[in-house]
């Protein structure tokens, strides 16, 4: 709350009223820096299951926070209920090759959430940069390598119930990235990108 309070001016009076939102928003942002750089730089797997760790325990914490206060709605609660039930699994099976692809993803968060802190209080360029940014990662770490990982995981048919849970997943980032290139179509072609927010 502290560092939010020193975010310059929005030029919405609601988001300058509440704080908790940006701060929520720098929290995350911090999270996806060290789950994202964790996975792919992780030297061993005991630096990774650490990485796993933050993850989970950031998951259940902010569906907690998110239900009390109200952030999230119907959309995020589904996609923090997947993560922290497949996430558990995960962790519990010890299964690192794929726990990194699917940790790997949350690089393009930080870009969505970047974005979120400057749409209302930097200019439109920064701001679009930023969602391009966020688009071009979402594309790679999540609809690319992420689901081909979730999709590979699945046909191996060694954990059943996780296979259909990362494979849900795996739809909704496919989903969620077809809206977002709506999205970055509507952006190039002369408005402002208005995603709604999913991660």
């Amino acid at each position: 709350m502290v560092i939010a309070r020193q975010l310059p001016k929005s030029s919405r009076a609601d988001e300058n009223a509440n704080l908790l939102t940006s701060g929520h928003t720098l929290l995350a942002t911090v999270r996806s820096v060290i789950v994202s750089v964790g996975a792919f730089f992780a030297p061993h797997d005991d630096f990774l299951n650490q990485c796993g760790l933050a993850f989970f325990t950031f998951e259940i914490v902010d569906l907690l926070v998110g239900l009390w206060f109200r952030l999230h709605g119907k959309d995020m609660i589904l996609h923090h209920a997947v993560h922290i039930a497949a996430g558990g699994l995960i962790w519990a099976a010890d299964l690192h090759a794929l726990a990194r692809p699917l940790l790997m993803q949350e690089a393009s968060s930080i870009f969505l959430n970047i974005w979120y802190l400057t749409r209302n209080r930097a200019g439109e360029l920064i701001s679009n940069v930023f969602f391009l940014s966020f688009a071009i990662m979402f594309a790679i770490v999540r609809m690319g390598n992420g689901s081909w990982a979730a999709v590979k995981f699945f046909r191996g048919g060694t954990h059943p119930i996780l296979g259909y849970l990362v494979l849900i997943g795996a739809a909704m980032q496919q989903y969620w990235g077809y809206n977002i290139g709506v999205k970055v179509y509507t952006a190039l072609s002369g408005s402002s990108p208005k995603p709604s927010k999913k991660e």
